[in-house]
């Protein structure tokens, strides 16, 4: 996982994802997107081992900030 307020945003573009995100399996197939905390334990890998699946992957973490004296 990520540091706290990070999120992710997965979109699959061809074949098939299998997604988990603490502890729970999603299937998503092309077309099928899935926003996400990042800060939480997750994985993706490719479903198949015959066809390769394509995907994009966004990853916001917010800015570290702090005060200046």
């Amino acid at each position: 996982g990520h540091r706290s307020g990070t999120r992710e945003l997965l979109h699959v573009l061809a074949g098939t994802v299998d997604l988990v995100v603490g502890g729970t399996g999603h299937r998503l197939r092309s077309g099928d997107s899935a926003s996400f905390d990042g800060a939480v334990p997750h994985s993706y890998r490719n479903a198949s081992a015959a066809r390769a699946a394509r995907f994009s992957l966004a990853v916001h973490e917010p800015a570290v900030t702090r005060e200046i004296p």
